[in-house]
């Protein structure tokens, strides 16, 4: 039953109410959404908003108390073994405290002073020397994406280590930063990192302070801020398996779009909009990022090619690749007006909900559920079995090691060359039979003989 709209007389404040939105700032303050603090609180969503709409004075002095008694126990969390235990709730407090903060114009750990830096480059923090070197410097032409990269690094760096200088970062800091990540894990219940994801922050750490290096003959333009350059050895991470989207799976997905009505771009129905993009995704293996920035200038329906300039590539090398038949006729389908090839006018969060929409109406669930990268694996997969440095050129690889040991699913890709391989006539006639255990234990393991 929701709540009752609560009655107040001019001038006075209803104990209980007081209390709900005292409950409500610190909920607030430590991250929590607002179902699960209306839940807290005995209120229907609207219930609370009207509560703290009538009592806004109240409400902002015990949020920003809240606020800032969370500020000053994540500061003095950071870097220490008591956040261990706490993990998840230390980081979604952290990240309120961020926000916070950012509206408010100030950091969770202080920036230097500007003219201390400018003095001694070495009094820079990562994250000012990200803001005031690296990303002017090295990162001038990088992507959105790999901004966003570097700044989650740094802050799991702070949120783990705390707000050291350049100066005082050293080899055991970067240990301890290491160990920690690869510790959470244990502790953690909301999302686990992998071995792989550890040792893609303890890189990003590294290439920072890198940067901030003497220079170096291949890398000229490193800062020289720090004499020497403290560094950690990255855990070791063994490369999972590729994903790949099974050929009906793919194939269900494509008839199940017939149902999609999201995006409504002028003279493209969403149907073919979507059968358009799985068709793109998985014959030519483009990266997501490319995908919705190719515009139809890029498009050359006469010679059936597409010519990917280096602006919208990872790697900023333009690229050149042939369609086949089947992708020219899909895209002709949803030619528009639209500079962009795939426009769409909702988030990137949006956009999964549509695609896990489309999977879940063909009927694809649990781990069989897939993303675009997981097409451009199955597009390297399926090139792979014919030529595989077809396949490397299609994704735009530098070395076939990297198409082979990320992209390829090897069990797929050798599957009908092992069927076909030769065999010795003493192999073939002999008779081989499943042994009694086998037999006794599982008869429907044997149908497949």
């Amino acid at each position: 039953m929701a709540a009752k709209r609560p009655y107040y007389r001019r001038g006075e404040h209803n104990p209980f109410d007081v209390a709900r939105i005292v409950e409500a700032a610190k909920m607030r303050a430590r991250g929590f959404s607002w179902a699960a603090v209306s839940k807290k609180v005995g209120l229907t969503i609207d219930g609370l908003r009207f509560v703290l709409k009538k009592q806004a004075k109240l409400w902002n002095e015990s949020l920003d108390a809240a606020m800032a008694q969370t500020v000053a126990e994540v500061r003095e969390l950071a870097g220490t073994e008591k956040m261990l235990p706490v993990i998840d709730e230390y980081s979604i407090a952290a990240i309120a405290a961020e926000k916070w903060l950012r509206d408010r114009g100030e950091h969770l750990f202080p920036m230097p002073d500007s003219a201390t830096t400018k003095a001694d480059g070495a009094k820079h923090t990562l994250r000012s020397f990200f803001e005031a070197y690296y990303r002017p410097v090295r990162l001038f032409d990088g992507s959105p994406e790999t901004t966003d990269l570097y700044i989650k690094c740094i802050r799991r760096f702070e949120l783990l280590v705390g707000n050291p200088t350049l100066a005082e970062v050293t080899t055991e800091m970067l240990a301890h930063f290491r160990d920690m990540l690869l510790a959470a894990r244990r502790y953690s219940t909301v999302k686990v990192l992998s071995a792989h994801t550890v040792r893609m922050y303890v890189r990003h750490i590294q290439y920072l302070l890198d940067c901030a290096g003497p220079p170096v003959h291949k890398s000229r333009d490193r800062a020289g801020f720090i004499d020497v350059v403290p560094y950690c050895k990255p855990p070791r991470a063994e490369l999972p398996e590729p994903k790949i989207v099974k050929d009906d799976l793919l194939s269900a997905c494509y008839e199940a779009a017939g149902s999609m009505e999201t995006p409504r771009v002028a003279g493209v129905d969403p149907p073919a909009w979507w059968r358009a993009l799985l068709v793109v995704a998985y014959n030519v293996g483009l990266r997501r990022r490319t995908l919705f920035a190719m515009e139809w200038r890029h498009v050359d329906f006469h010679e059936g090619t597409l010519r990917l300039p280096a602006a919208i590539m990872k790697s900023r090398k333009r690229l050149l690749l042939p369609m086949n038949d089947i992708v020219r006729r899909h895209l002709l389908a949803i030619r528009s007006d639209e500079e962009k090839v795939f426009p769409w006018p909702f988030s990137r969060e949006w956009f999964g909900r549509y695609f896990r929409q489309l999977q879940a109406t063909a009927g694809v669930m649990g781990n069989a559920k897939f993303g675009l990268h997981t097409l451009r694996k199955t597009c390297a997969t399926t090139l792979f079995k014919e030529d595989a440095q077809a396949a490397q050129l299609m994704l735009g690889h530098a070395a076939l090691s990297v198409t082979k040991d990320s992209y390829v699913n090897a069990v797929a890709a050798l599957r009908d060359s092992v069927s076909r391989m030769p065999q010795p006539s003493g192999f073939v006639t002999s008779d081989v039979r499943p042994s009694v255990v086998v037999r006794a234990e599982n008869d429907a393991a044997l149908d497949w003989l």
